[in-house]
């Protein structure tokens, strides 16, 4: 081969310089740079959420009456759904009613209860004959 010039090496040098690098970044400069774009986007999301809760009717009545397809999304009209006093005294007797046919059902299974703890602590019969015939016959 032939000896380089002093101008040839110059030349390689400024082309080496000017190429793009091909290095990724180092790991801790993608790992920061993930982290950093994960914390925006959580960020982002939070505000976004406390938004809605704060202005969330405003925002849904804004979309409704833009666009006529989302008009299921505006809040629908609250009903004035205070009883009557005649209601209101249908609907307590009723729970009394209810409350006194609890109470009696409440009595029954007590007494059951009672009951059937009586049967169960009660002594056994004695054995019988037939019994102590069949032991002795087994004893044989």
């Amino acid at each position: 081969m032939a000896p380089r010039m002093p101008a040839e090496e110059s030349l390689d040098d400024m082309f080496r310089q000017l190429s793009p690098r091909s290095k990724r970044p180092s790991l801790v400069k993608r790992v920061s740079r993930s982290l950093a774009r994960f914390l925006l986007l959580f960020c982002i999301g939070v505000a976004a959420t406390l938004a809605w809760q704060s202005y969330g009717d405003e925002a849904r009545k804004m979309i409704a009456s833009s666009s006529p397809q989302l008009g299921w999304l505006a809040p629908q009209a609250k009903r004035n759904d205070t009883p009557s006093p005649e209601t209101m005294r249908q609907s307590l007797v009723q729970l009394a009613a209810n409350q006194q046919q609890m109470a009696g059902d409440i009595a029954k299974l007590l007494t059951d209860q009672r009951e059937l703890l009586q049967k169960i602590s009660a002594p056994l019969p004695p054995a019988t004959s037939s019994a102590s015939n069949i032991s002795s016959s087994s004893a044989r």
